[in-house]
């Protein structure tokens, strides 16, 4: 299998994005009731914020929306379709925004999870993240550069 291209995200990639992402998130629905809609508005984050995807051949199978703050980039979503997991494209989406922030001086990435959602924490502190706040329906993470 070829390895998956990752490139910024164009204003036709919102609506197959949000069809990865409904699929990503589809089995924490039905365990988490607070899940926010990580489908809706694709269309002005590709055009507001920056947002990568992979496509494995034609097929969109990944995406991250990330927002440039003052001195850091949050991680505002990360998905990759369930049929295209383990082939490290979450890995190289992390990769992707930390080169990004660094090319930009920027000093620290942030990002939240779900507590119900124990394998996201565990990756992303395999990558050196920390959590630094959490509550009954979030964990708070970052990584300084």
């Amino acid at each position: 299998m070829e390895t998956p291209l990752i490139r910024r995200a164009m204003a036709q990639d919102a609506a197959p994005l949000a069809r990865v992402m409904a699929a990503a998130y589809a089995p924490f629905a039905l365990t988490i009731p607070d899940l926010p809609d990580v489908t809706s508005g694709l269309d002005h984050d590709i055009a507001d914020h920056l947002v990568w995807v992979a496509i494995a051949g034609q097929t969109l199978i990944g995406g991250l929306v990330a927002i440039r703050m003052s001195s850091g980039l949050h991680i505002a979503n990360l998905a990759v379709h369930p049929r295209a997991g383990g082939q490290g494209i979450g890995l190289r989406f992390m990769q992707t925004a930390e080169t990004f922030a660094r090319s930009e001086n920027l000093i620290m990435l942030t990002l939240a999870t779900h507590p119900k959602m124990p394998k996201n924490v565990q990756f992303y502190e395999k990558l050196g993240w920390a959590v630094t706040k959490t509550s009954p329906n979030k964990i708070v993470m970052a990584k300084r550069l």
